[in-house]
């Protein structure tokens, strides 16, 4: 399992939106984020729709473009996604290299994503992030529903305001996950049936 050090001790809640509870955590000089819910919707969905990577800026919060750099298996791949962020500041872009785990003994999915910045030469005027980490934890479906958890720790580089920084930790994550509930629920995610905990050639088991 590759471990990309995302620490589930200290965190603190912050409250709950539309049915998300929202943690927070601070290291060094930025804030891990943490996103808590359930959806009803199928864990092989969820998947899914985390590997349409074209798909990204239908859902996530301020993506302007992404596409897949390069898949190198079922269970890994690198991406690029290019974020709009308001003037005068600077767009931001970052290339992510994604793995895909299960863990079988406890039911849980892990799509665990951290910034690679070689791969792909910069872009003129876009500021390229090279401090992210991210992780999906996605349980087995119980009773129509899957209860899932969303951590962020990512340093968007540059001056960024208060403001900007309040808006990247609270309206950002939650729109993202209000908006991709409402992927999830579509019946080609809702009534997606490969089966990642039984098809296990398919991924890197992991049995703790």
């Amino acid at each position: 399992m590759i471990n990309i050090g995302l620490s589930q001790n200290d965190w603190v809640f912050k409250g709950k939106k539309s049915n998300i509870n929202i943690y927070y955590k601070k290291t060094a000089d930025v804030y891990d984020l943490k996103l808590t819910t359930s959806v009803r919707s199928s864990d092989e969905g969820f998947i899914k729709l985390l590997s349409e990577v074209e798909m990204f800026p239908n859902w996530i919060y301020k993506v302007k473009s992404s596409r897949l750099i390069k898949k190198i298996s079922e269970t890994e791949g690198i991406y690029y996604i290019l974020l709009d962020f308001p003037w005068p500041l600077n767009d931001r872009d970052m290339v992510m290299h994604y793995h895909l785990e299960v863990d079988k003994k406890h039911e849980i999915i892990y799509s665990r994503s951290y910034a690679e910045h070689d791969i792909v030469p910069e872009v003129k005027d876009v500021i390229r992030i090279t401090n992210a980490k991210l992780e999906w934890k996605i349980f087995k479906q119980q009773n129509e529903y899957v209860y899932f958890e969303y951590t962020n720790h990512s340093d968007p580089g540059g001056k960024i305001p208060d403001w900007l920084v309040n808006l990247v930790l609270d309206k950002g994550p939650i729109e993202t996950i209000k908006k991709m509930k409402t992927y999830l629920e579509k019946p080609e995610y809702f009534l997606e049936k490969k089966r990642f905990f039984d098809e296990i050639e398919l991924v890197l088991v992991i049995n703790f």
